[in-house]
């Protein structure tokens, strides 16, 4: 499922952007020669980062082995493109780390639910969440937790 979504060029054709939860997926239809097609997981992303001019910006995305820029992005999907990316990225890190809150038979303390719901806050203050987006995930944690909203 699509979490973010923006269009630019690179290498002279342009590329749709694809942000999911586990992987950036860049495309290019081409006239003549087919469908490219370029994955990224976002465990070997080492980087993100983002640029904006007067109309128009770009995105790079690096990797150990590579760096893709895509140029001509729309100003307006530059920021809320590379949060998202950013906070899935961290989040990926987190479940990594031993003892993170998303193990399982872990107690969970009023703490851990009040840190959650403060990121998530934050991604639907950011624009990554839609206020639905939100609202399911809010949900999903309060239920997770027993707590009755």
């Amino acid at each position: 499922m699509p979490l973010a979504i923006a269009s630019g060029s690179m290498d002279g054709h342009t590329w749709l952007i694809t942000l999911t939860s586990q992987r950036i997926i860049l495309l290019d239809k081409g006239m003549f020669y087919g469908l490219k097609q370029v994955d990224i997981s976002l465990e070997d992303i080492v980087s993100v980062s983002g640029s904006t001019g007067f109309t128009l910006g770009e995105i790079t995305i690096s990797t150990a082995a590579q760096n893709h820029t895509i140029k001509n992005v729309s100003k307006l999907c530059v920021g809320p493109f590379t949060n998202a990316v950013n906070a899935f990225r961290n989040i990926i890190q987190s479940q990594k780390q031993p003892g993170n809150i998303h193990q399982i038979n872990e107690t969970h303390t009023a703490d851990d639910v009040i840190d959650k719901m403060e990121r998530l806050a934050k991604l639907k203050q950011d624009g990554i969440l839609t206020k639905e987006e939100f609202t399911q995930q809010k949900q999903r944690i309060l239920n997770a937790h027993n707590v009755k909203e």
